[in-house]
């Protein structure tokens, strides 16, 4: 590589470069300057620059993902209210604010409220990720943070670190939200942007779940039943 098309700033073998990248995925290449540029190890964070917030990043195979849950404050809520609660686990979020009714395709990311270059993931990459991980039943040991408190000890493998976490739902009849404990059966719901536009009654959306079982994986459609549910979004990278 040359600055201004002077001398080199680094030179290395075609060789030595291929033993240094090849246990770190694929070597990628962006714009200098680009706000969502990505160049160094995983692991490195990024920052969103609409409000500071920084994540954690991780690559899993072919994919960067964010190894925390997405805590943008312009939408979504606090579990009980409570700002900790948002800094540890990230916000909750309805599915028509997150994605505002979009759902993914084979050629269509949804970006949704994550930040620019990242998207809300598909029900396709959530199970790109399981596969790459060797299947359920290894994804839930290696995704898994090292303090889920139930079920095979995990191993974090990755630094996915994947949190039991909590979930609301908005009830009409009382016209309040209502927040749901996960504490005695821990559990983590993340939205997918694989998804059904009804015309008439309520759109539907998958989630991936892992619960305290030995496995992990994506539940049917859920639908919101009059009821507007709240749950995760764990971004990735375009």
């Amino acid at each position: 590589m040359k600055e201004g098309g002077g001398s080199p700033i680094i030179e290395y073998p075609w060789d030595m470069s291929i033993a240094m990248f090849n246990d770190h995925g694929p070597l990628r290449f962006n714009q200098y300057g680009n706000t969502t540029w990505c160049y160094g190890n995983c692991g490195d964070t990024i920052t969103d620059i609409r409000d500071g917030q920084k994540y954690a990043t991780t690559c899993i195979g072919e994919q960067i993902w964010m190894a925390e849950n997405l805590n943008y404050a312009g939408a979504g809520l606090c579990f009980n209210n409570d700002p900790a609660y948002c800094e540890t686990k990230g916000r909750l979020y309805s599915i028509f604010e997150l994605i505002n009714r979009q759902v993914s395709s084979d050629s269509n990311n949804v970006q949704g409220l994550c930040p620019s270059g990242w998207h809300v993931p598909s029900k396709e990459e959530f199970l790109e990720l399981i596969n790459y991980c060797g299947g359920e039943n290894n994804a839930v040991i290696k995704l898994r943070s090292k303090d889920w408190p139930f079920g095979p000890k995990p191993t974090d493998e990755y630094g996915f670190n994947l949190l039991p976490s909590e979930s609301a739902f908005y009830d009409p009849s009382s016209e309040t939200i209502k927040f749901i404990s996960n504490s005695s059966f821990p559990s983590t719901y993340l939205w997918t942007s694989t998804g059904t536009i009804r015309s008439t009654g309520n759109d539907s959306y998958q989630l991936f779940e892992t619960r305290s079982t030995i496995t992990m994986g994506l539940i049917g459609t859920q639908q919101s039943q009059g009821a507007e549910n709240y749950y995760h979004c764990r971004c990735v990278k375009d």
